[in-house]
């Protein structure tokens, strides 16, 4: 019976924690570099050239712009973005006008507070370029003209469409040499920004995430920086291990890239260029930001000739039906795998026909628990049966206290003249723990509970309870349920008793919408152990 309670035990705790370290695909690692200027070959004196520089998002060379930009320039709104652009040509604002934060202002991607390294700043080797002219094409265009100060009679424009109805925005790099002779310009790169995550977002679940990801030939990898596993957590806390030292970290990236990201639970960045990029710099700063920028290859133009990089960038929710069709791969970006992609499907499709996501967890609940009904019954059986065989398992026990081979040999013939499996109370839980692994993280992470209400006092499915209701409701359902669930060995359902309590105190935090979940499924589960308790008993 001990092995059962252990496992009992561990199939609780793996619930909670096991995906985001079983489940989850191994993300590609890389070898932490620190910036580095790469060496040009020999240079021509007909081909001039600039070396790119290490990348420095915490303390850049701050120049100011001397364009005036009126109200009218700076500010763009679609059907989905409200944008400011700064006289620099970056990005100041980026508002999805669907989602709000904390106080009911607007969310905004931009990390407010901060003038440098905004979204699609242009730098050429250590500088950042600084345009010196601004032209509006029409109310959907606006174009920055950069001169070349190491290349006279080299202009670069960027110019920004704005679609909509889409949270992407159009932009375009382009390079004309007016000069006599052919001009080789390395170190061309296009700022990211950094990442901000909003106050709504901390509320919540702690994201753990995919902050920051690159796709390359077919297959995405997750920017890993090392460090801070969950045991190396709970080491450190205990005092086993010392902290580790928090430093800048850099990540380069030198292979044909398809598009980088980097966001937070539920907004992100997607840099998409429509050709593949040489590379990419990610970094993660001692205090906690991370930045990214793409790292464009060196381009060639002869004399009255010109060069383009056309890239879409996506600012916007970590939603499947927005991501799904950006570029090959960004589904991959919702970081839910199969099994949690079809609840969320289900999910989705419970709330088109309620309208409240509160009652489309209760429903789609149902739905589990109906598909998984076989299971729970063989499982509750199986216990119960059990429970009725302690007797003579007792008898058994005293009868070969000094002989353990006796022992199993006479169980094991008690339970085939039974018709009774030991592991059968089991075997049904593990079949079951993928699915609820698959429910925890749809729950965790769906964009679509994101500030939806439910009833009265729960006003954020994916924020905790603020008043711990449902997480007491919740505890209180398990006591019932431990109660009601057969046990024969006394020690054993003592310390199955304790169980509650800590999942009572490990749902405080969690968003409400899956203390709901988790408060409905013991419930049906109480209501299912009732109904066979009363059919054995009537037997």
């Amino acid at each position: 019976m001990e092995k059962r309670l252990i496992l009992a035990i561990a199939i609780s705790a793996l619930i909670l924690i096991l995906f985001n370290y079983f489940f989850s695909p191994p993300p590609e690692q890389e070898k932490i570099v620190e910036p580095v200027v790469e060496a040009e070959g020999e240079k021509s004196a007909q081909i001039p050239s600039i070396p790119p520089s290490p990348l420095s998002p915490l303390s850049p060379e701050v120049v100011e712009s001397k364009l005036e930009l009126s109200e009218e320039d700076r500010f763009i709104k679609t059907d989905l973005l409200y944008i400011e652009l700064s006289p620099k040509g970056t990005v100041k604002s980026w508002q999805p006008v669907r989602y709000k934060e904390v106080g009911d202002e607007l969310v905004d991607i931009v990390p407010v507070r901060l003038e440098d390294n905004l979204p699609l700043g242009v730098r050429l080797g250590d500088r950042e370029l600084v345009p010196a002219e601004f032209h509006i094409q029409d109310q959907k265009v606006r174009e920055f003209v950069y001169r070349l100060d190491e290349f006279p009679g080299v202009e670069l424009s960027k110019r920004l469409s704005f679609r909509p109805d889409s949270y992407v925005v159009d932009l375009e790099l382009e390079v004309v040499n007016n000069s006599p002779e052919e001009v080789k310009i390395t170190g061309l790169n296009l700022e990211g920004g950094r990442l901000y995550i909003p106050e709504l977002e901390k509320e919540g679940q702690q994201w753990g995430g995919l902050n920051q990801a690159y796709y390359s030939q077919g297959k995405m990898a997750k920017v890993d920086y090392g460090g801070g596993g969950f045991l190396e957590g709970i080491l450190t806390t205990v005092g086993l291990l010392e902290p580790r030292e928090i430093i800048d970290q850099t990540k380069d990236i030198k292979v044909p890239l398809t598009w980088i990201t980097q966001g937070s639970r539920y907004f992100l960045t997607v840099i998409m260029p429509q050709t593949p990029i040489s590379g990419a710099t990610f970094k993660l700063s001692r205090e906690g930001w991370f930045s990214m920028r793409t790292n464009l290859p060196s381009i060639a133009i002869p004399s009255h000739g010109k060069e383009s990089f056309k890239f879409q960038i996506y600012g916007g929710p970590r939603e499947h039906d927005a991501l799904i069709s950006l570029a090959e791969g960004t589904g991959e970006l919702l970081d839910l795998w199969s099994i949690a992609l079809l609840m969320l499907k289900i999910l989705n499709f419970f709330y088109q026909i309620s309208g409240n996501y509160g009652i489309a967890i209760i429903l789609l609940t149902i739905a589990v628990k109906i598909v998984l009904y076989p299971l729970n019954q063989k499982s509750f059986k199986s216990m119960k049966a059990m429970q009725e065989l302690q007797p003579q398992l007792t008898r058994l026990k005293e009868k070969h206290k000094n002989d353990k081979e006796a022992l199993n040999r006479d169980m094991m013939a008690l339970y085939k003249t039974q018709k009774v499996n030991p592991l059968g109370g089991c075997l049904p839980l593990l079949l079951q723990m993928p699915v609820f692994i698959a429910l925890y993280s749809t729950l965790s992470k769906a964009m679509e509970l994101r500030g939806a209400e439910f009833i009265l006092w729960i006003e954020d499915l994916s924020a905790k309870d603020p008043y711990y209701v449902l997480p007491i409701l919740m505890g209180g359902s398990m006591l019932i349920q431990q109660r009601m669930t057969p046990a024969g060995d006394p020690t054993q359902a003592r310390m199955m008793m304790f169980m509650p309590i800590i999942f009572t105190f490990m749902f405080l935090s969690f968003p409400s919408g899956l203390v709901l979940y988790w408060l409905v499924q013991n419930i049906l589960t109480i209501g299912q152990q009732y109904l066979i308790n009363r059919s054995v008993g009537k037997k």
